[in-house]
């Protein structure tokens, strides 16, 4: 069982290390933690204090270990907020690889075909027997831009088929 010892005002249990409730408010000093960590080995990525059964008790390592800890978080805090905002801004960007069989009765019929992408391309790439592109502020021979994707048909006059019966077509298109 613990003595109770009276020292004054102070009040000690079981010993002179445990202090009264009252009394524990500040951590004891320990003139060599600084040489105590010196001389710890470390960790290599962190350079966190390896503590090791012969070294003598010391919160001074601890919280060492604990501030080289909240440091190193708070620079990948940083960094994911960083990596949130590219990542944002890629999500924003799409891209669709797609095909098409043309509809338009022969080459020189003026049918028009409707690709749906879902989106507002500002650019498009169609290829078939020939090939052809399109871009925001310019359409390009017999392709379209529409605000949910983009128009093929045929021009006969320039000798461009972007939409003859039954002829596989292939697409790329950037929002």
């Amino acid at each position: 069982m613990a003595t109770l010892h009276r020292r004054g005002k102070e009040r000690l249990c079981g010993g002179p290390f445990f202090l009264a409730p009252k009394q524990a408010t500040t951590a004891p000093f320990y003139p060599a933690a600084k040489e105590l960590i010196k001389s710890m080995q470390q960790t290599e990525t962190l350079k966190l204090n390896l503590i090791e059964t012969g070294d003598p008790i010391s919160p001074a390592p601890l919280n060492d270990n604990a501030e080289k800890l909240e440091t190193a978080l708070a620079a990948l805090d940083g960094t994911a907020a960083n990596l949130q905002g590219r990542v944002t801004v890629l999500e924003a960007k799409k891209m669709v690889v797609g095909s098409y069989i043309g509809n338009a009765e022969t080459r020189y019929s003026a049918i028009i075909q409707t690709i749906e992408l879902g989106f507002a391309p500002i650019a498009v790439l169609v290829s078939g027997t020939e090939s052809t592109m399109a871009l925001r502020d310019f359409n390009g021979v017999c392709v379209e831009l529409t605000q949910t994707g983009f128009q093929v048909h045929n021009n006969s006059g320039l000798g461009a088929h972007m939409n003859v019966e039954e002829r596989p077509y292939r697409y790329l298109a950037f929002g």
